[in-house]
């Protein structure tokens, strides 16, 4: 209830008192007294209606502080967490240099200051994708994950990612990378099993990654990074569940760099490309025909494999350019043979689908 509202239920105070001489002293002070006890009691009034607004508004800010599909503190509140635990780590104080949005977290600063912490990033599969518009519209298997994956947790924080098929654990750092593959095991163990009916018939995952701080990351920028790094290796490897390394860090910015240089020369006309070409002979030796084959040489990566650049074209669409370079390059290659007396050899070009 508004102030306004409260105004137009109580009589209102006069600001200034006309004061009659001809009154009795007495019956003044005790008119003057009621005055007081009346601003008093208002003023009580008041207090108690801003004191339960206050309230209100706490508690509307903790549920914001939640998903409404999930019941788990947003991304935005596990950055905030993941920040301070990390400022918090070897610090005298756990827990006085960070501003932690939950208890759980703020706990978790005890162990933290000392040992460190683990990370785990979950994302359900295409399995879910598929399902969750048609199957799922009402989030109940989404939840029913959700509760999976807290009850395979015996310590930690979970949070709700910006994705609503994403999620990411807290934890204390215990037995190392040994303990957190099992957790990881096990987490993606419990989302696989079968649901109740009448989704009895649908099965889905989750791809995990995991990781270890400090020792896989010092800053913020670092550790969200090198997850999303291992999330990327548990996709493309088809395993679900990948714990970073730095093995993985390397061929992922491996790959990065492929992909990027790979642009470059596609833009400057395909310069360090050429094509080599795999005879196909007949029995008796006399050439038929030949097999075209694209060769990369990179001026600082080398000779580049096509089993790497040519995944990588396929998956950011610049294959399209490279198969008309390299149809465009053969044709013009079996004119000149032909022209050379060459009339009957054949070339196979293989095209991505």
């Amino acid at each position: 209830m508004s102030t306004k509202e409260n105004d137009q239920d109580l009589p209102p105070i006069p600001l200034e008192l006309d004061i009659d001489t001809t009154v009795n002293p007495d019956s003044r002070i005790h008119e003057l007294e009621e005055y007081i006890r009346e601003i008093i009691d208002r003023y009580k009034k008041l207090q108690g209606e801003l004191k339960e607004s206050r309230g209100k508004l706490k508690d509307a800010e903790k549920l914001n502080r939640l998903h409404p599909d999930t019941g788990l503190p947003i991304y935005r509140y596990f950055l905030q967490d993941l920040e301070s635990l990390i400022v918090t780590h070897g610090t005298k104080s756990p827990g006085k240099k960070g501003a932690f949005n939950s208890l759980c977290a703020e706990n978790l600063s005890k162990t933290v200051a000392e040992k460190g912490f683990a990370l785990i990033l979950i994302r359900l599969d295409e399995a879910y994708g598929r399902i969750k518009n048609t199957r799922d519209r009402q989030k109940a298997l989404l939840f029913k994950s959700t509760y999976r994956i807290k009850s395979s947790m015996a310590k930690g924080c979970l949070y709700q990612g910006d994705r609503l098929d994403e999620f990411f654990i807290l934890l204390p750092q215990d037995g190392g990378a040994g303990n957190l593959k099992t957790i990881t095991a096990a987490i993606g163990k419990a989302i696989q099993a079968p649901h109740d009916p009448p989704a009895d018939d649908i099965r889905f995952g989750a791809n995990i990654a995991g990781l270890l701080f400090p020792e896989q990351g010092k800053t913020l920028e670092d550790v969200l990074l090198n997850l999303e790094v291992a999330m990327d290796d548990a996709i493309q490897s088809g395993a679900k569940e990948t714990l970073y390394s730095e093995e993985i860090g390397r061929s992922y910015r491996h790959r990065r760099t492929v992909e990027s240089e790979l642009l470059k020369t596609i833009q400057k006309g395909f310069d360090r490309f050429h094509l080599v070409f795999q005879p196909v002979c007949a029995e008796d030796g006399k050439i038929q025909g030949a097999e075209v084959l694209a060769r990369w040489d990179h001026e600082s990566l080398g000779i580049v494999p096509p089993a790497q650049f040519v995944p990588i074209a396929e998956a950011n669409g610049s294959i399209r350019l490279l198969g008309k370079w390299i149809i465009f390059q053969a044709s013009r290659i079996l004119a000149e043979w032909q022209a050379a007396g060459f009339s009957q050899i054949q070339m196979a070009i293989n095209l991505s689908p």
